[in-house]
């Protein structure tokens, strides 16, 4: 028989492992890292210590592991790897180097279970002096002056010293580069460092050996069967006698990828003559399919992005030297508006890429057009002969345009008015995605003079600027369009449908989709008046005025806000969110801009077209590799209107 304290014992035992089981899970259990042997649970939280110079917010940013926030407030906690999260500290410290830290050291000090299936890091920083620059030298040499070496390479005194062996070799390769510019092709570039005893203070030296200056002995083309060899000489930026330059290499081979000739452009060298200093240029083209018979379905966009289907025949290489030539029919379809709405163009355009052998691209075409809105139809006949000329990112497009339009609005007809006038437009696009901006801007300025004697006499102005800045998933979009017409002359009392003389197809509208998103669209602004022949009391004919229930103007006055996001839990769907508000509305002339109310006014219903109109709201958003496919519901802000809903194709600006 078993002595009784045996089985006292064995039952003490099992109530102190019961005991430490309840404590267990009620009180942390801290133990150091290097003790966990097996993959541990989600992570709670990750704390650090020791970290004077950088927040623990600035710190987790670094690592890859991604945790609830408000934008995904169910992602799933991440796990902690015993084998991988190593790697995470790494980023940390490699984020101290470039900041000037080159003695950091970042541990795991502790792993806390908070509870079973979740754990709390403990994370400790040593951060040892900050080495910061208190100079960056460059050796002597003839080629470029100390200005020009210094914005080559984007680091000056005060800044964090490089310990980066891969932001140095950045550094060291933009001087390289700068040199292949020159045509130095065996320039040599060398960094070496000089640092102070207690580490605070380093003077980072570059060691320049730009070699000799090499030039171009010959130019050699090939792989053009149908494309003449001028034709992509006068593209590249170099020729044969010249100093050789990598900057103009690159640039040749986008201008050659410009012409939209060719699937594929190489460039590259060859014979590196050292004694003779020479070296060859070799370029291999893949020409596109010349002769083309296309038909699409897409989106397209005029004012509004809209559902196309289009259908294009032409030849892209007329005798080899680049001229083309274009037959193409489309039809768009405001899918928002919905109902007889609708845009059919005809179109047959020509291109001249080096008019008299100089960079200005002709482009001569004539369209018939029918412009089918809610509240108006356009039938249009018009001929354009505008040069564009690309410099240092902009795109400038010069020329005249003659255009024969009949304008209906409800009952009433103008037939066949005639408009000549002269076109200057300059843009520049610098945003890093054409579809679907993250990062960057889009700028643009118009400037037209319509008269020479025919029907239509007057002066337009538009301008636009959009601003698009990334934050973190999110991005904010800003926007800021304006437009001032005015008719001049003999317009100014010559009766048509439009506004002050100036013609409907010229005025500005806005309300709606993509401008005032609280109002249905084109509503803003004054309503647009009809000029008809009546007879008065006495028998002779008069001018009666009427208007209809057409908005229109010739002042535009738009400002934009929107914040895009994805979706909590659907990102991966691709669907997002946006919140707005707008501002804007259009006017009769630019006095009556003036007298108008800018302010929002709570208390008080809007008197009259004259006040600045102000919408907020918030949209649904479906991305696709063209564009957003988006619904806006949009809140006016005054009490006695309603809200509006509106869907279109692609971001409203």
């Amino acid at each position: 028989m078993p002595h009784p304290r045996g089985r006292l014992g064995r039952a003490g035992l099992h109530a102190l492992l019961l005991l430490m089981a309840i404590l267990g899970s009620t009180a942390p259990l801290t133990s150091h890292a290097q003790e966990f042997k097996h993959d541990l649970p989600q992570i709670q939280n990750i704390e650090f210590s020791g970290n004077s110079s950088f927040d623990a917010k600035k710190l987790r940013a670094q690592m890859l592991l991604e945790f609830p926030g408000w934008l995904h407030p169910l992602r799933a906690r991440p796990r902690y790897l015993r084998n991988v999260f190593p790697k995470e500290l790494r980023r940390v410290e490699a984020f101290y180097r470039r900041e000037g830290f080159g003695g950091v050291v970042v541990r795991l000090d502790s792993v806390v279970t908070i509870r079973p299936g979740s754990v709390r890091l403990h994370i400790g920083v040593h951060e040892g002096p900050r080495t910061l620059l208190r100079d960056v030298r460059y050796t002597p040499q003839q080629v470029f002056s100390l200005q020009e070496l210094q914005r080559a390479t984007p680091i000056a005194a005060g800044d964090p010293y490089p310990f980066s062996v891969a932001q140095r070799g950045r550094l060291t390769r933009a001087l390289r580069v700068a040199f292949l510019s020159r045509g130095h092709i065996a320039a040599a570039v060398q960094d070496s460092t000089i640092l102070a005893s207690d580490s605070t203070e380093a003077v980072l030296v570059f060691k320049l050996d730009p070699g000799p200056q090499f030039r171009i002995r010959a130019l050699t083309i090939a792989g053009n069967l149908e494309t003449d060899a001028a034709l992509i000489r006068g593209e590249m930026e170099v020729a044969a006698g010249q100093v050789y330059s990598y900057a103009k290499l690159k640039e040749s081979q986008e201008a050659l990828y410009d012409t939209q000739l060719f699937r594929r452009v190489t460039i590259r060298e060859e014979n590196i003559d050292i004694e003779e200093q020479t070296v060859d240029v070799a370029v291999r083209v893949t020409e596109r399919k010349l002769a083309f018979v296309e038909g699409s379905v897409g989106i397209g966009r005029r004012d509004q992005y809209e559902a196309r289907v289009a259908g294009r025949w032409g030849h892209r290489n007329l005798n080899g030297r680049g001229h083309s030539i274009e037959l193409a029919a489309s039809l768009a379809y405001n899918l928002e508006l919905g109902g007889n709405n609708f845009f059919l163009e005809n179109r047959l355009q020509y291109t001249n890429p080096h008019f008299l052998g100089t960079s200005a691209r002709l482009v001569p075409q004539i369209a018939y057009t029918i412009d089918n809105r809610l509240d108006a139809e356009l039938e249009r006949v018009r001929g354009d002969v505008p040069f564009f000329l690309r410099s240092g990112g902009y795109t400038v497009s010069l020329g005249p345009f003659a255009s024969l339009t009949s304008t209906t609005l409800e009952e009433a007809t103008d037939d066949a008015r005639s408009t000549l006038a002269i076109q200057a437009t300059i843009s520049r696009n610098s945003s890093d995605n054409f579809f679907d901006p993250r990062r960057g801007d889009v700028r643009s300025f118009s400037a037209t003079r319509a008269g020479f004697g025919f029907d239509n006499n007057f002066t337009r102005f538009t301008a636009a600027y959009a601003r698009y800045l990334s934050m973190g998933p999110a991005v904010l979009a800003l926007s800021v369009r304006s437009g001032w017409v005015e008719a001049y002359g003999d317009s100014r009392n010559d009766p048509n449908i439009g506004v002050q003389g100036v013609p409907f197809e010229f005025l500005f509208q806005a309300g709606g989709n993509t401008t005032v998103r609280g109002f249905d669209n084109n509503s803003l602004g004054p309503q647009v008046t009809v000029t008809r022949l009546g007879i008065g009391e006495d028998g002779e004919p008069i001018a009666v005025v009427d208007t209809v229930e057409v908005s229109a103007g010739t002042v535009l006055l738009l400002g934009n806000a929107e914040l895009r996001f994805p979706l909590p839990w659907l990102g991966r769907l691709n669907l997002g969110a946006a919140v707005f508000l707008d501002a804007g509305n259009v006017w009769t002339d630019i006095q009556e801009m003036l007298d108008s109310r800018f302010g929002v006014g709570f208390d008080e219903p809007y008197t009259g077209h004259t006040d600045v109109r102000y919408s907020y709201g918030i949209g649904l958003r479906y991305r696709t590799p063209f564009g957003p496919i988006r619904i806006d519901w949009g809140f006016p802000l005054k009490k006695f209107a309603q809200s509006r809903v509106h869907m279109g194709l692609g971001h409203p600006f």
